[in-house]
């Protein structure tokens, strides 16, 4: 699941945000809890003016790691 979430991050980098999204989403299927496979995907969704999906994956990513979530207001201001 680390490295799926690894190359979402390559490719997010790369400007390829479809790709992306597909190695986060692989990454959340092996491990669902994850954290940062779900803050990156709603960095990635955010990237296409996807907010609800963004805000979906931010919430979880904040359910699941409390210490992300102030990285994750501090990002939306």
């Amino acid at each position: 699941a680390i490295l799926y979430n690894d190359l979402g991050i390559s490719y997010s980098h790369a400007g390829r945000q479809d790709k992306a999204i597909e190695s986060y989403q692989r990454a959340l299927r092996l491990d669902p809890n994850l954290p940062q496979a779900h803050l990156n995907l709603g960095f990635a969704y955010e990237q296409l003016n996807q907010k609800s999906l963004a805000e979906h994956e931010y919430q979880r990513a904040c359910e699941l790691n409390a210490n992300l979530c102030e990285m994750i207001k501090q990002h939306q201001h």
